[in-house]
């Protein structure tokens, strides 16, 4: 099994041309994840390492709940109803395998006594027409990130350059109440002896919040709608 490191962070919003336009306007390449008429989401590539996702998440439709654990785990409903209520920005970040499924991820984790869902099988269908799919897991406790399989198609482009700058992410900090806790599940969880790109501050809570994304190649801060990509220390 290839080790899990981080895949990308989310940036929840409401209107979807709107933030790309702003994405774009601050200096940044934006690919639609779909046809952009209907797409639900656009994403930031970089040449290496984590993309940033700008997604759009409604209100959670209570009356899903049902189904929507039984396919994905309580995990789900849990990110489901926190995406639906939270205001625009930061919401979430994801981590990923090489591996084309997640099962191996799966038994290490409950071997480590981190409780993940049942994985799934997501896809959309890119601009181009082709169709990209990937296998999901959501872990029980909502603090941690997600897990996703390597994509089936490979979405990053070949070259990839933005006008602001911005290279690479380079590392997300996370407020929690308990960060010596979170600290300790998420090197059970992702089965490394340290957090290189993740750092737990204290916070106020009631769970892991993103405070900070940092990249490599800005001199400034790139503020984009309701986020800001902060300069590599």
């Amino acid at each position: 099994m290839s080790a899990l490191r981080l895949s990308h962070v989310l940036e929840r919003v409401t209107d979807l041309p709107a933030a790309v336009a702003a994405a774009e306007a601050a200096g940044f390449t934006v690919h639609w994840g779909s046809d952009p008429d209907y797409a639900h989401n656009a994403l930031v590539w970089f040449e290496t390492g984590p993309f940033l996702e700008l997604y759009v998440a409604p209100p959670f439709d209570e009356s899903t709940a049902p189904v929507v654990e039984q396919v994905a785990g309580p995990g789900a409903v849990l990110r489901s109803r926190k995406w639906g209520s939270m205001v625009d920005g930061w919401c979430d970040y994801a981590v990923e395998t090489d591996d084309d499924d997640l099962s191996a991820v799966v038994a290490r984790c409950r071997d480590a006594g981190i409780a993940l869902g049942p994985s799934f099988y997501p896809n959309r269908t890119l601009p181009s027409g082709d169709t990209v799919s990937w296998h999901l897991a959501f872990p029980d406790d909502a603090d941690l990130p997600f897990v996703m399989s390597a994509y089936s198609t490979p979405q990053r482009p070949a070259t990839v350059a933005h006008a602001n700058g911005a290279t690479t992410i380079t590392s997300i900090t996370l407020a929690h109440p308990d960060p010596d806790r979170l600290r300790e599940q998420l090197m059970r969880y992702l089965g490394t002896p340290a957090l290189t790109d993740i750092s737990v501050e204290p916070g106020p809570g009631p769970g892991a919040t993103i405070t900070s994304v940092s990249a490599a190649g800005l001199d400034t801060p790139v503020r984009f709608g309701s986020s800001v990509l902060h300069p590599a220390p």
